[in-house]
């Protein structure tokens, strides 16, 4: 699963089968590339990824830990139901849960369309994101 965070002032492209080529072009910040944006292109998506996307200075941070809030609860959940299966039916011992590590809600939550979080040589997401993802 990723979470990505991205600025747009048209999310529409996330919700339909256009490809991004056809949209018009945008004004890019100094921290991203034309070379960021085609990788962005590429990404493969699988159903469980999730986009958080909104406009510039609209509470794009709050809404970063609100997503990682009910992710972590979920976790925790789906955590504490296993081990209650596991020890209803065996002895076993019950491993401890551990919250995801993060510093900041954006390592978690990295902005898509930035270069430092791409590996622009093999047109995908940089390690240091892929980690932080399951």
């Amino acid at each position: 699963k990723k979470v990505i965070t991205c600025n747009s002032y048209d999310t529409s492209a996330l919700h339909t089968t256009k490809t991004m080529a056809s949209f018009p072009p945008m004004p890019l910040l100094p921290i991203t590339s034309p070379e960021t944006i085609d990788a962005c292109k590429s990404l493969p998506l699988q159903p469980s990824d999730i986009f958080i996307c909104s406009y510039p200075k609209s509470g794009t941070t709050w809404t970063q830990h609100i997503v990682l809030s009910l992710i972590i609860a979920d976790r925790r959940y789906r955590f504490q139901k296993e081990n209650e299966s596991i020890k209803a039916t065996s002895n076993q011992n019950i491993t401890d849960y551990h919250d995801i590590d993060y510093v900041h809600v954006s390592d978690f939550a990295p902005f898509f369309e930035i270069d430092a979080h791409w590996d622009l040589e093999n047109k995908r997401l940089a390690e240091s994101v892929r980690a932080n993802h399951d």
